[in-house]
């Protein structure tokens, strides 16, 4: 029972590296999403038209959906600007899960898009309030704005009395 306690102990003690990694994942799984969909264009295309939105231009939102998946993954998985990249992501899925997959819910597919979806929407809603954690860009340049500011405002000490 020790070792599942000091492991419990080990889990609760780096937390953020969870929230890193969770980051990380979602970051480069959405980078290589915007690959796909970019070869694939005519499947972009196809989903966009599927779900009924023809009030706005489907290649402006074909355009919006690869460019926030692109540098929106790439922001993520480094860590940059990770609120940013995490709600400018939030519309492509919250759009995906509303207009595209709850209106199919009731017919079960072979994959189940609607949760991956919803799944996905919610761990960035989370990364959007919560921030990038230790392992990130964010952080390294908060610590060193940190640190410019900490510097400029203490006072110069005189040698001379």
């Amino acid at each position: 029972m020790t070792k599942i306690q000091s492991c419990k102990t080990w889990l609760r003690a780096h937390e953020d590296l969870f929230m890193d990694v969770v980051r990380i994942y979602l970051g480069c799984g959405l980078f290589v999403k915007a690959i796909f969909l970019m070869t694939h264009r005519d499947y972009l295309m196809q989903m966009i038209a599927d779900s009924g939105n023809n009030w706005f231009t489907p290649a402006l939102i074909a355009q919006y959906v690869i460019l926030a998946h692109l540098f929106g993954g790439a922001m993520l998985a480094l860590g940059l600007a990770t609120r940013v990249a995490a709600f400018a992501q939030l519309p492509v899925l919250l759009g995906a899960v509303f207009s595209l997959y709850l209106p199919r819910f009731a017919s079960v597919e072979p994959r189940q898009y609607l949760e991956y979806a919803g799944l996905v929407a919610f761990l960035l809603a989370l990364l959007g309030v919560f921030g990038a954690g230790r392992f990130s860009l964010d952080y390294v340049m908060a610590r060193k704005w940190r640190e410019m500011r900490s510097h400029a405002q203490m006072p110069a000490t005189s040698e001379a009395h």
